[in-house]
């Protein structure tokens, strides 16, 4: 699997991207957020922690089986414990040899389900400014007269108006959503050029595993023009390892903080501390 997403901790837990991997799941708890990016930040966290449970879980099996074996070879001295022992040695690792063979699942997995978590985000960030300034939508946003005759308050039109808008959004991609983003919500200049080019990145190749198999088309290659160093080949399946998702995934969260900060202060989102949002913490929880 190349620099496999599946990883033995013990022996590559001083990986720089298993490092940055584990520092992007312990966010600050004072950190000042939205809804929206509290609840982005909350699944992206369980989607990583639910990668290394099985890491530490398969890891686990296979060092007390190595326990149990040496300790019953040593105690007992029968010649079936040492037969059993010997062979444990030969093999100390089946449980994560097998959960190695699923690294591409894993990969896709983590891509797909924080990539999602992210695109939610900026739809929901996009949704909450409009609540703020529905003049935004001006008159481009229509209504049709069978939808209107359906309410019976101004302000349910406008939600519904809202509402409209944000799924055309979502559905047409990060493309669309970037541009009402900086565009008609004033905020250009609040992320650098590099960090588009990452999270565009990060959007194809959710789409290739979506719609692709993983398989890097031409679609794909006309929509990442920045490869960031990155080496793509058509019809070629492309393995998100441990070190790219690391790079990928921080700098989504790094788009959010400063989409979240900038559009929170022009349209006066409330914001609190991450742990505040939070609630009490449950007794056995994270």
């Amino acid at each position: 699997m190349g620099r496999a997403m599946v990883q033995d901790k013990e022996t590559d837990e001083d990986n720089d991207e298993t490092v940055e991997l584990v520092r992007s799941i312990n966010l600050d708890p004072n950190r000042l957020c939205t809804h929206a990016l509290y609840r982005f930040v909350h699944d992206y966290r369980e989607t990583v922690r639910f990668f290394f449970f099985t890491v530490t879980l398969a890891t686990r099996s296979d060092k007390m089986r190595l326990i149990a074996s040496k300790a019953l070879a040593e105690v007992g001295a029968k010649p079936e414990h040492i037969e059993v022992y010997d062979e444990v040695q030969a093999n100390p690792s089946p449980v994560f040899d097998q959960l190695k063979k699923y690294g591409s699942i894993q990969s896709q997995n983590l891509v797909l389900r924080a990539t999602n978590a992210f695109l939610l985000y900026y739809s929901e960030i996009i949704q909450a400014a409009i609540f703020k300034r529905p003049e935004i939508l001006k008159s481009k946003q229509t209504i049709r007269w069978d939808e209107l005759l359906g309410f019976t308050r101004f302000d349910d039109v406008v939600r519904y108006l809202i509402d409209k808008k944000v799924n055309e959004l979502s559905y047409a991609g990060l493309g669309q959503m970037e541009e009402f983003m900086f565009e008609r919500l004033g905020l250009a200049g609040s992320i650098t050029d590099e960090q588009r080019a990452l999270t565009a990145i990060l959007v194809e190749i959710r789409n290739i595993y979506t719609h692709n198999r993983g398989v890097v088309n031409g679609i794909f290659l006309a929509r990442v023009e920045n490869h960031m160093g990155f080496h793509f080949v058509d019809g070629k399946y492309f393995h998100v390892d441990l070190d790219m998702f690391s790079r990928l995934s921080g700098n989504c969260l790094e788009v959010a903080y400063a989409i979240d900060e900038a559009v929170a202060k022009k349209f006066g989102l409330k914001r609190k501390r991450y742990v505040a949002w939070r609630g009490p913490k449950k007794k056995g929880g994270s």
